[in-house]
């Protein structure tokens, strides 16, 4: 983090309301299935094809990580280490 002398990061309530906006398996599903099959593997290892194809098996557990970490945002730097 940068310091910035007295500066204070702050968000307007239109931002701030949009960060608090639910997210939904559907949207998950549809950026999911939107992203091109074949292209580099995500930090998993895993390209988007793999979960395109299993969206059936790992679909609960992929949009209940992102709702998690949508929710719990303090999470991501647990998820990276």
């Amino acid at each position: 983090m940068v310091a910035l002398g007295n500066l204070q990061a702050s968000l307007s309530w239109k931002s701030n309301l949009r960060i608090k906006i639910q997210v939904y398996d559907d949207e998950i599903k549809n950026a999911v299935l939107n992203m091109a099959p074949w292209k580099s593997p995500g930090p998993d290892g895993f390209l988007a094809g793999f979960y395109h194809h299993e969206w059936d098996v790992v679909g609960p557990t992929v949009c209940n990580s992102i709702k998690d970490l949508w929710n719990l945002p303090h999470m991501i730097e647990v998820q990276r280490n």
